[in-house]
């Protein structure tokens, strides 16, 4: 953190701290790397800008929803004095609009270190997840100066970044309850949340909330539209009017890799794909995935009467 005079903060538990000179407008520079201990008194003067990684290693929950760009982040530790977590939620993190690809499973549990990243200008809320597969980094909070590269490693397995993020106390409740708790908490902020303009989000299994404008007006002939909780309201799914399968990689045939593809896929008021990108990713099966998509044509979706855009999510399948 940048602080001007002489602060002293107790840090406890295993905080790695990292010193730099603040040169204003200067690239951040390596420093020394220092281990604090428990009871330890951290003295910053002057002008100093220091970036600090606190450690915890716990269980680790997290539940990745592609459809609508969330993550959760739900950390088990142990208790002070003890070796081993307790089964009860102790902090909980949420990213929102995420951009990046999830490099593990849309749920996955497992022993995990989470290192929670402190800086002055660095991204707020953001933390990194040291797993059994390598380290995943989510970084919250508008792209401030500097953001990216304060705390972005190279040996990172994914870099994710959130424009929406934060964090509570897990109420020790059990990991299951603050699950239930934290993921009906993010499904209603999404249902609650304002669209600009008459878009329309619509998801994989279930269509997701209009603009809450919208839902005062009567629904359009021939178009399901019901009520959605805080005043929005829903449509059906756009039919697809014209597929195109994806084509193989040879690269991925070689190598036996198979699978679906999440997309977001922006479509116009005449039916046609204008936008898309990748939720959820198979690397050498990505760019066919796109490919494909983007020559698919809808019914445009009309809504009081208008033809409106449609933001909707679609797997593409390589068999």
């Amino acid at each position: 953190m940048q602080i001007h005079g002489l602060l002293r903060g107790v840090v406890l538990g295993l905080v790695p701290l990292l010193a730099m000179p603040a040169t204003p407008g200067a690239q951040t520079t390596e420093g020394r790397r220092i281990l604090a201990n428990d009871g330890d008194t951290i003295v910053v003067e002057g002008e100093s800008t220091v970036r600090i990684v606190r450690r915890r290693p716990g269980i680790v929950r997290t539940i990745f929803n592609p459809a609508q760009g969330w993550l959760l982040v739900l950390a088990d530790y142990p208790p002070r004095g003890a070796s081993v977590p307790d089964g009860l939620t102790d902090v909980y993190y949420y990213f929102r609009d995420i951009t990046g690809s999830w490099p593990l499973a849309e749920r996955w549990e497992g022993e995990a270190v989470v290192e929670e990243y402190r800086a002055p200008e660095g991204p707020a809320n953001s933390i990194g997840l040291q797993t059994p597969f390598g380290l995943v980094q989510l970084l919250g909070g508008p792209p401030l100066l500097g953001a990216t590269g304060l705390f972005t490693e190279p040996d990172a397995i994914a870099v994710l970044h959130a424009p929406r993020a934060g964090w509570g106390v897990g109420g020790r409740l059990p990991l299951d309850a603050a699950e239930q708790q934290q993921v009906a908490a993010l499904l209603r902020n999404e249902e609650l949340r304002p669209l600009a303009g008459p878009r329309v989000s619509v998801g994989l299994a279930a269509v997701q909330d209009v603009a809450a404008s919208d839902a005062a007006s009567p629904p359009h002939p021939g178009h399901a539209h019901e009520a959605a909780a805080g005043g929005g309201s829903s449509v059906r799914s756009p039919r697809r009017l014209h597929d195109v399968a994806p084509a193989l990689p040879e690269a991925a045939r070689q190598a036996g890799i198979r699978g679906t593809v999440i997309l977001a896929l922006t479509i116009g008021t005449d039916g046609t794909v204008t936008g898309a990108r990748v939720l959820r990713s198979i690397p050498l099966l990505d760019q066919a995935a796109l490919d494909a998509a983007r020559q698919w044509r809808y019914e445009p979706v009309v809504l009081n009467g208008k033809p409106v855009p449609v933001i909707l999510t679609a797997g593409v399948s390589f068999e």
